[in-house]
């Protein structure tokens, strides 16, 4: 099982490579993992005759991190206040970082405490979130190229991007 994982901006699903991702490898007959390389890729063998789960991981940025500035603060802002074009896609799926659901001022609130450095009041911002979660292979497992996952980090909705 092959494949890619890239972060989704506004230049798409897959614009930026996202190296150091774990893929893991869950099945009755024990676990497996690769990370994914500079380009984003992966590939895990030795899949065997069970169902097998992978599931896409990778810490979270620290607080304070580069890419998630005051331009993400304001396009959340912006969105919010109805102001201009509102975010879509992927973007607005990484502006909604803290509770409720929906964009509030709470996640405004949130990115600013992020890039100030503060490590409460934070939400989710700076986690990454993958699309899918997971995908699940039942045998016989045979080659599957093209496996890709897209990657969000909660809170970067505006370039620049936080580089993975």
């Amino acid at each position: 099982i092959s494949g890619a994982v890239g972060q989704c901006t506004t230049s798409g699903p897959f614009a930026m490579a996202v190296p150091g991702v774990t893929i893991t490898g869950t099945s009755s007959q024990g676990d497996t993992s690769t990370v994914t390389n500079g380009l984003g890729e992966y590939s895990i063998s030795g899949i065997s005759c069970v169902t097998n789960t992978l599931t896409p991981s990778k810490a979270a940025r620290p607080p304070g991190s580069a890419g998630i500035n005051t331009t993400d603060v304001l396009a959340v802002q912006r969105h919010f206040l109805a102001l201009g074009v509102p975010l879509s896609g992927c973007r607005l799926n990484a502006a909604d970082c803290a509770p409720p659901i929906g964009i509030t001022t709470g996640d405004v609130i949130a990115i600013q405490r992020y890039f100030l450095f503060f490590t409460t009041g934070i939400g989710n911002v700076g986690q990454y979130s993958f699309t899918p979660p997971n995908r699940v292979y039942s045998p016989p497992v045979s080659n599957q190229p093209g496996q890709t996952y897209a990657a969000i980090v909660f809170g970067d909705v505006s370039p620049p991007f936080a580089t993975p």
